[in-house]
């Protein structure tokens, strides 16, 4: 739903990476002209990516699939839980055999150069992750 903060709110629906309605909305910046979510990218498929869509007031201005990790498998590869609030970053899961909690960068204006990051070894390779042995999950990114 759109609300502008007078009356009532009113259905907004946009193209996911197949081009069609199927797919989901999880996250969105602060200015609303970001939203993260995932996607079926056929249609009728049922491997959902995650992807970054961006937008003019109620305008498409694009949509693109985040990197993965590599090696996913399943029916759900990511899922982009939460967005900073300029739209830049995008924390949530991705499935390369087993949840792993990642962090989107989606600040370069080409996709090709946007990158993820497994948090699970950045926090062991920075002696930070603790008593924990993974992170499955992340769901909100300051």
């Amino acid at each position: 739903m759109d609300w502008t903060g007078g009356g009532s709110g009113s259905l907004f629906k946009f193209n996911g990476l197949a081009g069609d309605y199927s797919g989901e909305a999880f996250s969105v910046s602060a200015d609303g002209s970001v939203i993260f979510g995932r996607s079926p990218i056929t249609v009728g498929g049922t491997f959902v990516t995650g992807y970054k869509a961006t937008f003019s007031g109620q305008t498409p201005t694009g949509i693109n699939p985040l990197p993965l990790l590599g090696g996913e498998t399943g029916a759900a590869y990511q899922c982009p839980y939460g967005a900073s609030a300029d739209g830049r970053y995008a924390v949530g899961m991705d499935y390369p055999g087993k949840e792993k909690a990642v962090l989107w960068d989606t600040g370069d204006v080409n996709p090709a150069n946007w990158t993820v990051l497994d948090l699970t070894q950045y926090a062991s390779d920075r002696g930070i992750l603790g008593g924990w042995t993974a992170l499955s999950r992340a769901y909100s990114v300051g």
